[in-house]
């Protein structure tokens, strides 16, 4: 199923009203308190819904953890003059899975078109690096590749979330989200499982 773009509005505006609710209210008390709009594709609360599936897989999840930023995308980086890409906005830093970073950082970077060329290829070789530098325990490719659908939920919730609070343009960013998700069956996996 395809979005048009007032779907996607649709979605974008319904989860950026459910994210300001306190964070232990389910879907079920947020259609209750009138929080989900009714017609809409958000009509279930499904991003609400899938976001906490992510987060008990993520829980529940046995692999190895690394420091993530949590906020990986161009906008908090910047070049040094050696070329090297320097992060900084560590204000969401935490523990986590590496699948959330490059999930985000990938899908929020590239064109819908290159990311549907060459995302799996670039996790594939993302892998290969973190091997080729000392990484252990590092799970296999067809693995991690199951953790990608999952997390681009992340960054469907923090960029509708985010949408033009800090005079960003955020509707790009939604678009590569959306679009991935659907490509990708991101809420398929999380609301079947």
């Amino acid at each position: 199923m395809r979005l048009s773009r007032r779907q996607l509005l649709e979605c974008v505006a319904a989860l950026s009203i459910a994210v300001s609710v306190p964070a232990m209210a389910s879907a079920e008390d947020e259609f209750k308190m009138g929080l989900l709009v009714p017609g809409s594709v958000a009509e279930e609360g499904w991003n609400k819904i899938a976001y906490d599936a992510l987060v008990e897989y993520e829980r529940k999840f046995k692999a190895p953890y690394c420091v993530i930023l949590g906020d990986c995308h161009q906008g908090n980086t910047y070049i040094l003059p050696n070329g090297e890409r320097m992060w900084l906005d560590w204000q969401l830093g935490r523990r986590g899975r590496p699948w959330r970073d490059v999930t985000y950082f990938t899908v929020g970077s590239l064109t819908i078109e290159e990311r549907r060329q060459s995302h799996r290829d670039l996790v594939a070789h993302y892998r290969d690096c973190l091997i080729k530098e000392g990484a252990t325990d590092v799970i296999g490719i067809d693995e991690i590749w199951e953790q990608i659908p999952r997390w681009v939920m992340y960054g469907i919730q923090a960029w509708a979330a985010n949408m033009d609070h800090w005079g960003q343009n955020g509707l790009p960013m939604n678009e590569r989200f959306f679009t991935a998700g659907e490509d990708l069956r991101s809420w398929k996996l999380l609301l079947c499982e």
